[in-house]
């Protein structure tokens, strides 16, 4: 077995050489050539799932909060069965009213149990919550029942199509609750895949529906705000409001919500200042480290702070909620 360090250092190297290879010959031809690499690909998987299961799991018995899974059980919970669903319908009122406008929310149906679709789940860790029903996808899954499938690639129709009981062909339009991207973001090379992503989720979400996202930040709690910014925008663009986000130690913690009515987002867009195309908004810091000290690709590491910080204790602390949905 592997000690901590050298996991961390291989899956911190799959990211780096992503990175550099796309500024190489393009983002899309990069993920294109990255999805070939089935070897690279299945050794990814297995040290994400030794890192979580054997590694992390570790900190999380003595420290229970400290659990990613964890925040986003509760997340769910608070939003479908507590008072979040509510909050965000009172504000999405407020919103409405304030551009003299209805909005109906009677067509809009929630179940006793959660359909979330698990992006980039590696091992689904959440199948064994019982009022959550997981769809969990990725690239090179590190379990059974997890469904092969690239999301960026994946077609989107009336219903799930599986093949072989492996290969995720088609996601069903509007058919989730809730879709979780915990570490996906930072993993696509680009923004504009990022963007694609989120594009795609909201399609996939019911109205209504909760998008959870994970993503590294070992920063002090505003370091960060002005990509925070920008993601909010790009989202809202899409028909997706920010209803939380959180700083934890390691991580940054959002939620987003599919709108009811797209058109009292734009409304409401009209009014920001926006200084950057939506679909170059979802950046992260490592999109410009020239990694210059990155020499030897697949071994030599870049002792970037950004990049040390990627892995070290993904699921860490929660601390409080702050809300800024409208201002």
């Amino acid at each position: 077995m592997a000690n901590h360090q050298e996991l961390a250092d291989f899956i911190k190297s799959v990211h780096i050489n992503l990175r550099l290879r796309s500024r190489e010959i393009g983002a899309e031809a990069a993920w294109e050539e990255h999805c070939k690499d089935h070897q690279k690909l299945e050794k990814y998987a297995v040290t994400m799932k030794e890192l979580a299961t054997v590694h992390w799991e570790k900190n999380i018995k003595i420290h229970s909060d400290q659990s990613g899974i964890l925040w986003v059980v509760d997340k769910c919970n608070w939003y479908f069965f507590g008072e979040g669903k509510g909050l965000f319908i009172s504000k999405e009122l407020k919103m409405a009213s304030r551009y003299s406008m209805t909005c109906d929310f009677n067509n809009v149906v929630f179940g006793k149990r959660i359909s979330l679709l698990d992006v980039g789940s590696c091992y689904n860790p959440l199948s064994h919550f019982p009022n959550i029903v997981t769809t969990a996808i990725d690239l090179e899954p590190a379990d059974k029942n997890v469904l092969r499938c690239d999301f960026l690639l994946v077609e989107i129709g009336d219903q799930l199509v599986v093949e072989d009981n492996s290969f995720c062909k088609q996601l069903p339009k509007e058919g989730y609750d809730a879709i979780l991207f915990s570490l996906l973001l930072e993993y696509l090379p680009s923004p504009r895949q990022r963007f694609s992503a989120c594009k795609k989720a909201m399609k996939l979400l019911k109205k209504g529906g909760l998008l959870l996202i994970l993503t590294p930040d070992s920063k002090h709690e505003t370091a960060n705000s002005r990509l925070a910014r920008q993601w909010r925008l790009a989202l809202a663009s899409l028909g997706m409001w920010m209803l939380t986000t959180e700083k934890l130690k390691h991580l940054r913690c959002f939620t987003f919500v599919k709108a009811h009515d797209k058109q009292i987002i734009e409304n409401w867009l009209m009014f920001q200042k926006v200084d950057i195309s939506f679909d170059e908004a979802i950046a992260i810091p490592q999109d410009k480290n020239p990694y210059d000290d990155f020499n030897c690709r697949e071994t030599e590491l870049s002792t970037s702070h950004v990049d040390n910080n990627f892995m070290p204790n993904t699921f860490s602390q929660i601390i409080g909620v702050e809300d800024i949905f409208d201002e």
